[in-house]
């Protein structure tokens, strides 16, 4: 199925095809070419569909379709099941006497937390990371930079003392940078995972950037908070 797109001019093309948009469906929320009104009214032949002119278009939230009733859009949510429900399921069906309340405010108190995990994240836990990655980065740094002045100095002793002398000499260096190593590597290891806790942070708040223009409720619906992990 081909995505709504726009030309230079600002024409925006069919959702069905490459066409020029004529027509719009308010229900569905899609772009339509002439051609593709009978296709489209078609493929969703359930479902009521109000085509405009498209300079008539209407932008609103899309209703989900029913999965129970044929023809019915989702009007409201059931809080015990968490998931839309149309008007037959709350009357005669499974949602008979569950706690119920509008879709629409549904969505917007979901719209609510995603923009409240937006903000924590963006100016919060972000930058409370980003700090603490530049503190591991320096405190590697200088590790590494003790531990070069170290080897260095014990080369310059080496050659100041007799064979025995530098013999002692060479197992201090072992141990010391052995152990070095050992505590920058654990630290390392430490920094690389604040480098990946950043990354995934910053990829959800880009996918919660996308639910703020999506316009189907479902996926809004189905968001779920991360920032306890």
């Amino acid at each position: 199925m081909a995505k709504p797109t726009f030309w230079a001019q600002d024409v925006y093309t069919c959702y069905l095809c490459e066409n020029a948009t004529q027509q719009f469906c308010n229900s569905c929320q899609v772009n339509l070419c002439e051609t593709c009104i009978k296709k489209h009214r078609y493929e969703f032949k359930s479902l009521p569909h109000d085509i405009v002119s498209f300079l008539d278009r209407k932008i609103q939230v899309v209703l989900p379709q029913c999965p129970e009733h044929t023809g019915q859009r989702c009007e409201a949510n059931c809080k015990e099941c968490n998931r839309p429900v149309c008007l037959k399921c709350i009357v005669s069906g499974p949602h008979i006497g569950h706690d119920i309340e509008e879709l629409i405010e549904t969505h917007g108190n979901k719209i609510r937390k995603i923009k409240s995990d937006k903000e924590e994240l963006q100016e919060k836990l972000i930058p409370k990371y980003q700090k603490e990655e530049v503190e591991i980065g320096n405190k590697i740094s200088n590790a590494k930079s003790k531990l070069d002045d170290v080897g260095n100095e014990s080369k310059k002793l080496r050659k100041l003392w007799h064979q025995e002398v530098d013999k002692i000499f060479d197992k201090i260096e072992f141990l010391s940078q052995y152990l070095t190593e050992k505590n920058i590597n654990a630290v390392q290891e430490y920094h690389n995972k604040i480098r990946d806790l950043i990354s995934e942070m910053n990829t959800i708040v880009k996918q919660i950037e996308k639910l703020f223009t999506s316009k189907k409720l479902s996926e809004v619906n189905i968001y779920k908070s991360k920032l306890n992990e």
